[in-house]
């Protein structure tokens, strides 16, 4: 279902939320984002530790922030990729288009499409 729809079919109160994906190293080799138990981690795999933690509430939907220019567009590709893909939750881009190269806002769309990253 479509977040539209979502939104339109919503009863009474719901959550949504939006992150910004911290500047430190990404995981992605790490295979199972769910099994990450350490307490002191940091960045990138504290912020996947809230995720899990906060998914538990049923959000409507996750959104995450692209920083100015591109500066964090890895790293909001893959936290997108695995709120949608490992958490099931609709994600929402928020695409800051500010210095961003021409053109670049199309590659955007078109890598989140190939991620299963949807339009809402």
């Amino acid at each position: 279902m479509k977040l539209t729809e979502k939104l339109n079919q919503a009863r009474g109160p719901f959550y949504t939320f939006e992150f910004f994906p911290p500047r430190t190293d990404q995981v992605s080799k790490t295979r199972s984002y769910r099994n990450l138990v350490s307490n002191h981690t940091q960045g990138f795999n504290n912020l996947l530790l809230r995720i899990t933690r906060l998914a538990d509430l049923k959000p409507l939907a996750i959104n995450i922030t692209w920083g100015a220019g591109g500066s964090t567009k890895e790293r909001t590709l893959e936290l997108a990729t695995l709120t949608q893909r490992d958490y099931d939750i609709d994600t929402v881009m928020h695409l800051t288009c500010t210095n961003m190269e021409k053109g670049s806002v199309d590659t955007a769309l078109r890598v989140c499409s190939s991620l299963g990253v949807k339009r809402p």
